[in-house]
């Protein structure tokens, strides 16, 4: 079962961050990309188009049709639970390799690194973009 994937998780995780604090995380784009263009989306739709606005480069696959979009506040525990084939299906991958466990490039690129504040904003917000679409899968 295919899952959404996304190939640049900083601008992915930056337009999150757009969405949970109501203040856009692309204004030094050319051109920018104010707030007003950023609405959270209410439908897959919406959704691809804002990905595509700020080049986070998103693929949904046609078979998930709905979308959830969930804020808590610091004093909710939240547990998301993925979907059980996820769980299944990626066991049964896993027990069928050998060598590393697939991450996302960034967090290799930059474990144990010293890292510039921007670099860290930057790796902060890949971090929240995979953590956002992360099923287990």
């Amino acid at each position: 079962m295919d899952a959404m994937t996304v190939g640049n998780f900083e601008r992915w995780g930056r337009l999150v961050k757009t969405w949970a604090t109501g203040v856009s995380y692309f204004l030094d784009d050319s051109p920018a990309v104010t707030i007003d263009q950023l609405p959270v989306p209410r439908s897959l739709d919406e959704l691809k188009r804002q990905a595509d606005l700020v080049r986070a480069n998103v693929s949904i696959p046609d078979h998930m049709v709905g979308l959830a979009v969930v804020q808590y506040s610091v004093d909710t525990v939240v547990i998301r639970l993925p979907p059980a084939e996820r769980i299944k299906a990626k066991e049964v991958e896993l027990s069928a390799q050998t060598g590393t466990y697939p991450f996302p490039d960034f967090y290799a690129q930059n474990i144990g690194q010293n890292l510039s504040v921007e670099r860290k904003l930057a790796l902060h917000a890949a971090r929240i973009g995979d953590y956002t679409i992360s099923m287990c899968g």
